[in-house]
Formats: C-alpha cells, sequence, structure tokens
C-alpha cells in the first residue's frame, strides 16, 4: 500500500489542474475562442416533449420536499443542541454487531411468526 499516497498525490494533481483551466476559462478567457456561428442543434429533439410545457406548471411536491427536509436536518444538527451526538449515538448503536444480531434474529422470529 505504499503506492496509494502517490496515487492521492496523482489525482489531488489532476483534480487542481482541471479547477485551474476551468477558473482561467470561465474567469480570465483563456483558450481558444468559442465558434463565431452557431451549428444548429445536433438532434432535432423532435420525438421529445418539452421539459416545462407551461410556465405557470407548478414544481413538483417531491422536488420542493427533499430539499427542505435536507435543510431543516442539516440546521437540526448544526442549531439544536444535542442533535448531532444523538445521530452520532444512534449511527454507533446500528453499526454495532449486537444490535445488528440482535435485529437480524428479531426479523427471523417475526418472519416466523408470520408465516405460521
Amino acid at each position: 500500500m505504499s503506492w496509494l499516497p502517490l496515487v492521492f498525490v496523482l489525482v489531488s494533481a489532476a483534480t487542481g489542474g482541471a479547477v485551474l483551466r476551468a477558473s482561467a476559462r470561465t474567469f480570465a478567457g483563456a483558450g481558444p475562442r468559442p465558434r463565431e456561428r452557431y451549428a444548429g442543434p445536433e438532434a432535432s429533439g423532435t420525438g421529445e416533449e418539452p421539459e416545462l410545457r407551461d410556465p405557470q406548471r407548478r414544481i413538483p411536491v417531491p422536488m420542493l420536499v427533499v430539499p427542505a427536509v435536507l435543510l431543516c436536518t442539516s440546521l437540526a444538527v448544526g442549531l439544536v443542541p444535542g442533535v448531532g451526538h444523538a445521530l452520532a449515538l444512534a449511527a454507533r448503536q446500528f453499526t454495532d454487531r449486537d444490535y445488528l444480531a440482535w435485529l437480524t434474529v428479531g426479523v427471523a422470529v417475526f418472519l416466523v411468526v408470520m408465516a405460521v
């Protein structure tokens, strides 16, 4: 495993180079100029539905609920005292082998009882 630090350094260098190249291209205008004339779409898109049929159409509920739950959870972990500690304790218990064994036996018993 002595080669692993070399891989980390090479990957970090490649990532840094890509970030620098994108930054130079975006903010300094480095690189080749874009084409002056637009060549047109590469695909016609005749058999596809448009993404937005109506500008007045509402955003689907799942697209609003998921980010809202993630935002509220992250705020709770950062702002409410004890939430982060409680989550860490729950994660430790969840990965505990005794808990996993207890859970496995409990599920097996439940399935046997339900099958009878």
